[in-house]
């Protein structure tokens, strides 16, 4: 219970405090998002040049046997 205008003020603060922490934190938590993405375009475009070199192999292999 804020009983007082210094109570009040004090309240105030805190709470702008933990907003400034939860924007901190928001922030982290969007960089970690970012990164997990790059990572998983990364890995994704690995397998994708992966898949590419094994289907040039098989034609390539189709094309001295046939």
């Amino acid at each position: 219970h804020l009983d007082t205008q210094e109570e009040l003020e004090t309240f105030i603060e805190n709470r702008e405090a933990d907003l400034a922490t939860i924007g901190d934190e928001m922030q982290m938590a969007n960089i970690d998002l970012q990164n997990t993405l790059q990572r998983q375009q990364q890995l994704l475009q690995t397998m994708s040049n992966i898949g590419k070199v094994l289907h040039d192999t098989a034609v390539a292999i189709i094309r001295k046997i046939g």
